[in-house]
């Protein structure tokens, strides 16, 4: 069948089933095949640019939350930048104060604060890092926006991770200085590992921890004399 406009002379040609059917549908509404096979062609074009605008308008929703979280991250981005600086500022002025104290002075109140800052920051980060997680999982079309906001969380997370350490290999130093200047004090040269009981000469050990069993030492404990037995133990036995 061929169903032809008397304006522009346009024909469609149907396929044999197609035009069965076409002629079917048209009889039980009473109207003409050609009419029925223009409102068919009018409501597809309906859908087709219904289904577009609704296209354009969940596009633009997805770009407006990118852009959203772009901008949630640079903020993140700048305040963890400042936490960062400010850890790393307590960390150079506990280390001043440390090293200015006497060893019956020393406390490990700011260490503490300073775990809780980072702390804060990890978590932080995770959070942030979810909820980048959760619209990767939904906005595959933008990976390279966030190839960018990931390099930035690890850039974050690498710098906490950093800072971190900086804490515990200065914990470990004040912890050492601690022993020798306790050592020094009594006239202890060699004492006892509290974990596996063997001698170690207090003079040439470069860490808190026992070189032969590796137990962390947090103090020297024994009176001074001749027949003492100084022992270094942990934070349990401190």
């Amino acid at each position: 069948m061929a169903a032809e406009s008397e304006e522009d002379q346009l024909s469609v040609q149907l396929p044999p089933d197609l035009e069965a059917w076409l002629d079917e549908q048209a009889s039980d509404q009473g109207v003409e095949p050609e009419r029925l096979l223009q409102r068919l062609l009018e409501a597809s074009r309906l859908v087709i640019a219904e289904a577009d605008t609704d296209a354009d308008i969940e596009l633009d929703s997805l770009v407006d939350r990118v852009r959203t979280l772009d901008d949630a991250v640079g903020t993140l981005d700048a305040d963890l930048d400042e936490k960062i600086e400010d850890v790393r500022s307590r960390v150079l002025q506990v280390k001043q104060t440390a090293e200015a104290r006497a060893p019956a002075d020393h406390d490990h109140d700011e260490f503490g604060q300073l775990e809780a800052q980072i702390a804060e920051l990890d978590e932080a980060v995770d959070e942030m890092q979810t909820s980048v997680e959760t619209l990767e999982r939904t906005l595959d079309s933008h990976d390279a926006q966030f190839e960018s906001v990931n390099d930035r969380l690890h850039r974050v997370a690498a710098a906490i991770v950093g800072l971190r350490k900086s804490v515990e290999e200065f914990e470990h130093d004040e912890r050492l200085t601690h022993l020798k200047e306790t050592a020094t004090r009594r006239g202890f040269q060699k004492a006892y590992c509290g974990g596996c009981g063997r001698s170690i000469n207090l003079g040439v050990l470069t860490a808190a921890t026992c070189p032969h069993c590796e137990v962390e030492f947090h103090d020297v404990i024994g009176n001074s004399g001749f027949f003492s037995t100084p022992t270094l133990v942990g934070e349990e036995e401190a």
